[in-house]
């Protein structure tokens, strides 16, 4: 359909493209087969050839279909121009080009060349002390805006990509004159403001008070908000319009000081050679508005192809077509005059107008207004490609029904563009998983969280073969909010699912990581008393009034104590011995790196099990929590590094995200993404989770909030709170709203555009309905637009479908019957074990299998009995997993026909047969009696650091504790027995598991279980083997 489109891209080298290509059309592919081309025509251009992609990853991919389509039209060898030129093109992200640029013209910059790249963990570097302005009226300003938050809006300002300096040199004539009437001001004071409502009747008087002291004294000693909030604000606007027109010189001054602050903090930014991803950009840009720098730059004769244009944000557009212009041009004024823009063939760029989801950077309107510009020259043209290669027919047809009524081409929106699917690709499935609200239990946990088990227990009940994945792996769940993926996280641990994170900074307020960023930082600092009197009252659960006897022994007038790390070694009270514990161990720890120092801090104190305690939790999901961060510090740790910088790695750690340590690799764990990191990606099963809460549309955490208009040159409009603006920005906040709405809808439609098999809804409005109606907000499910003829069509329950490799080859397709619903749901608070096992046909391998072992065939009927072996143990463990120990004999016995339907034909009189052993033994009896008393454990996972970088990792069968308090562990073993002596078998057993078992009482210890027995039950035998150990 696409071909002739294709080939002209391709082709003609002397035309500038602006190609609309939606999601799954083949970007990559047509942008490789433009360079292709190119380098077999001009090879002596390919130097000054610029690639620019929105990811390294999308570089190295680009990079590859590159160099194989060259070596695919070459086919013996490249010739020596080529190979040299295109070693030389350039194929990177935009602050890539803009890095070599500013080391290329560093002492035109004036600024160090070998600067360093800061990332968005690293703190602003700040000059010490700070700079004060040079204005006798800031400290009034200080009376009403506190000088520690105008620091603090100046700093997130100087990180934002604009020319602080050149704004504040155009901001000066807003500021006040020297002196202000501070009587004329208080005399405006609005009398009646905070008087009415239940929740102003209080502190609306002690307000007008402060606000009196604070006019009279100007002394910048005191201050007080102008608003607590944006409601304060607004309710403030409209009941006292007169006193807010006065105030405008005051609340300009307060935006000009932070923008002053902002000016001088980039400043200095720049020449320490520290620079954030936006500076490169704005560097770049200074670079070109030089003219004889610029001259020299546009004589190389750049060639600028650009992918993902509609991410690109108006700064990156003006440096890219700048370098695809004319040298006697005048700098950075293309859309003024649309004549003069990037010569022929030397400017391309593809993009999708439906997955522009960056608009805090990249708005839209930019986008368009480019694309306008480049299609209005002799030499420009819009294409457009219809062919996918990506959904299936039946992905197509809800794309259609979901955002046709939505990306209208109205009010700013984008138009929808339809695709026809791919070809000879298979039917696809789109599922609507419904939430049924009485199956999420509403009590001490949070919705969301309950929410997050009931999707986990359907997908661990599902399976990924039966939702047409061949592995996790395959499987990827996205949701908009970083804090939905983090419960969902758990909820999958829980179910013991593999996954893999990828969303950043969700993890920093969980309480684990609270308290080893603590024990972080007292190895750092030992006379912090701020986190240590924190370890002692949360970890070591000592009361503030121990502490405070600990601090003040002589009473509340007398000297206070310090509290540090120090020996005390005749310890006379619990802080003490705390102390002297905490001082031991840093001693201990300060020759290791930040992962072991964390692993022995951990075991040492007990972290777990008091993190357990502290948490009320009995979950094992809680020490792989632990584990899981001190792998990651492992990993994250610099060479020869040790604790010196601890807590602020260990803050980078948690910035990157992480993965369960179920899976035997991240590659076959479900990808939990939001749905912005999802962008570029593709999965053969997506599943759309949480789309039914109530959002709100107006983010407020993010002040102050700075728009810019689509020309790097133009004034931005600062907003501090709701009402208090820079002039022009009064229209922003509706404006803003409606943006952050159809934002969302396109982001709904990259979401979708993911799967390549099936695509999953999950169906929650019915459990947020309260919550939806109470606040009178929409759901994501509502930015699909009206969802009366396609929604309810959409089937609910999974189907047979055939199974792909990793490869993408065809598997043998498997006849996969639907799965009951287990009549045994697991206790609460009891270990969570996998459920849904799924029975399969026997395959032609094990039909051949089978005939030959009837036939005599010894190698085939080993194979077949090893199959069977490891299969029969697999059931085993899983039926005694979710056994209901205190039941009657009638509900056990209909418990194990149930689980028996899932054994194959072939040995289910075995179990039969096994199961009735157990049943009659003592053993099965002493199970009953601590399960009773809520004393056994089942299925238990351990994770262990056994030295630097090795780990550990497995699962115990059983555990259970006598009426002696004596711990005793079980493992299940399935063997065969081949020697009609049970002494011999058991002989063998021990020597065979010995050491296995071993390293279980080792764990079991490290988790606080102080094993003292071990037994292996020989379920062919129905007996019980004791395993002798020396214990130390």
């Amino acid at each position: 359909m696409d071909q002739d489109i294709r080939e002209r891209f391709q082709r003609e080298l002397k035309r500038n493209f602006s190609v609309q290509a939606p999601a799954g059309t083949g970007k990559t592919t047509l942008l490789a087969g433009r360079v292709v081309e190119l380098a077999s025509r001009y090879p002596h251009e390919l130097s000054s050839l610029v690639v620019v992609t929105y990811t390294d990853r999308a570089a190295r991919q680009m990079r590859a279909r590159i160099l194989a389509g060259l070596h695919k039209q070459y086919a013996q060898h490249l010739p020596e121009p080529l190979r040299r030129g295109i070693s030389r093109a350039f194929i990177g992200t935009i602050h890539s080009f803009c890095c070599s640029l500013i080391r290329e013209h560093a002492p035109f910059l004036g600024y160090p060349g070998n600067f360093e790249v800061l990332d968005e963990v690293s703190p602003p570097p700040q000059p010490e002390p700070w700079e004060l302005p040079p204005w006798p009226w800031v400290p009034k300003i200080h009376c009403l805006l506190p000088e520690r938050e105008i620091r603090m809006a100046a700093q997130k300002l100087s990180r934002r990509l604009m020319d602080w300096e050149k704004v504040w040199r155009q901001f000066q004539n807003w500021l006040p004159g020297e002196t202000w009437d501070a009587v004329a001001l208080r005399q405006r004071i609005p009398v009646g403001y905070g008087n009415k409502g239940k929740s102003k009747a209080k502190q609306g008087p002690a307000w007008l008070h402060k606000l009196e002291q604070a006019f009279s004294r100007w002394d910048g000693q005191s201050y007080l908000r102008l608003a607590l909030s944006d409601r304060d604000w607004e309710e403030l606007r409209q009941n006292a319009c007169e006193f807010v027109r006065s105030l405008e010189p005051v609340t300009r001054a307060g935006l000009m000081l932070t923008v002053w602050y902002a000016a001088r903090l980039q400043e200095h930014r720049f020449r320490q050679g520290l620079l954030y991803y936006s500076d490169q950009i704005l560097l770049a840009h200074r670079i070109l508005s030089d003219p004889g720098e610029r001259q020299k730059l546009l004589l190389r004769g750049y060639r600028v192809l650009l992918d993902e244009a509609q991410d690109t944000d108006p700064w990156q557009f003006a440096i890219l077509t700048e370098l695809a212009r004319s040298p006697d041009t005048t700098p950075f004024e293309w859309l003024k005059e649309p004549e003069k823009g990037p010569g022929p063939g030397r400017f391309c760029m593809v993009g999708d107008s439906q997955q522009s989801i960056y608009r805090d950077r990249a708005n839209l309107a930019v986008y368009l207004a480019y694309h306008q510009a480049l299609c209005s020259q002799p030499h420009g043209e819009e294409l457009h490609l219809r062919q996918g290669h990506r959904c299936p027919p039946a992905l197509v047809r809800c794309l259609e029904g979901a955002f046709r009524a939505v990306l209208t081409g109205e009010k700013g929106q984008t138009s929808f563009h339809p695709v026809a699917p791919a070809p000879e690709k298979e039917e696809g499935t789109v599922l609507r998983w419904v939430v049924p609200p009485e199956e999420v239990p509403l009590g001490e946990e949070p919705k969301l969280l309950e929410e997050a088990r009931w999707l986990a227990r359907r997908l661990a009940q599902e399976g990924p073969q039966k939702l047409g994945a061949s592995h996790w792996g395959q499987i990827a769940i996205l949701a908009f909010r970083r804090e939905e993926l983090q419960v969902l996280a758990q909820a999958l641990e829980e179910q013991r699912i593999p996954y893999q994170s990828h969303f950043e900074g969700s993890y920093r307020g969980t309480p684990e990581l609270w308290w080893l960023a603590s024990l972080a930082t007292i190895q750092e600092e030992p006379w912090n008393e701020w986190e240590i009197a924190g370890i002692l009252r949360e970890v070591y659960g000592i009361s503030d009034r121990e502490i405070f006897e600990f601090r003040y022994p002589e009473g509340r007038l007398g000297a206070p104590r310090k509290l540090f790390l120090a020996p005390y070694p005749n310890a006379r009270s619990r802080i003490e011995a705390a102390l002297d514990t905490l001082y031991q161990l840093s001693v201990e720890t300060r020759r290791y790196g930040l992962g072991k120092a964390l692993a022995i801090w951990t075991e040492r104190i007990g972290l777990t099990e008091r993190l357990q305690s502290a948490l009320g939790e009995r979950s094992p999901a809680i020490h792989r929590r632990v584990a899981r961060w001190i792998l990651r510090a492992y990993r994250e740790e610099e060479e020869g590094r040790g604790l010196a910088s601890g807590s602020r790695l260990l803050d980078r750690v948690a910035l990157k995200g992480t993965s369960s340590l179920l899976g035997p690799h991240e590659s076959q764990a479900v990808q939990l993404l939001t749905t912005k990191k999802a962008k570029g990606l593709e999965w053969e099963v997506v599943i759309l989770a949480f789309w039914g809460r109530p959002e709100s549309f107006l983010r407020k955490d993010r002040r102050p909030h700075v728009f810019a208009d689509c020309h790097p040159e133009s004034l931005p409009a600062i907003l501090w709170a709701n009402g208090l603006w820079t002039p022009g920005g009064e229209e922003q906040p509706k404006i803003h709203r409606l943006q952050e709405e159809q934002e969302r809808q396109r982001l709904a439609y990259v979401a979708c555009t993911r799967a390549r098999q099936t695509l999953i809804f999950v169906d929650d409005e019915a459990l947020w309905k309260k919550e939806k109606e109470r606040k009178g907000a929409k759901s994501n499910l509502d930015l699909l637009g009206p969802r009366d003829q396609w929604w309810d069509t959409l089937p609910g329950e999974s189907r047979a479908v055939p199974l792909l490799s990793l490869e993408g080859k065809r598997l043998v397709q498997e006849s996969v019957e639907s799965f009951s619903p287990d009549p045994w749901p697991e206790k609460p608070g009891s270990t969570p074990s996998l459920t849904g096992w799924i029975r399969r046909l026997p395959s032609q391998e094990d039909r051949e299998l089978e005939e030959n072992a009837s036939r005599g065939g010894a190698g085939s009927w080993i194979r077949w009995k090893a199959s069977l072996g490891l299969r029969y143990g697999l059931w085993w463990h899983a039926l005694l997993a979710r056994w209901p120990w205190c039941a009657t004999p009638s509900e056990r016995e209909g418990f194990f026909r149930e689980k028996l339907r899932t054994l194959s034909p072939a040995l289910q009189e075995r179990a039969r047969k096994e199961i009735a052993l157990f049943w009659r033994t003592d053993f099965y009896r002493r199970l009953q009696e601590a399960a009773g008393r809520d004393q056994l454990l089942v299925e238990l996972p351990y994770v262990r650091v056994i030295q630097e970088g090795v780990v550990e990792e497995g699962k115990m069968d059983l555990l259970y504790k006598e009426k002696s308090n004596t711990w005793v562990l079980v493992d299940w073993k399935t063997d065969q027995p081949e020697e009609e002596d049970f002494r011999l078998f058991s002989q063998k057993l021990l020597g065979q598991y010995r050491s296995q078992l071993l390293s279980y009482v080792s764990s079991g210890r490290h988790y606080g279980l102080e094993i003292e027995r071990v037994e292996i039950y020989s379920t062919p035998w129905g007996k019980v083997i004791p395993v002798p150990f020396s214990f130390p």
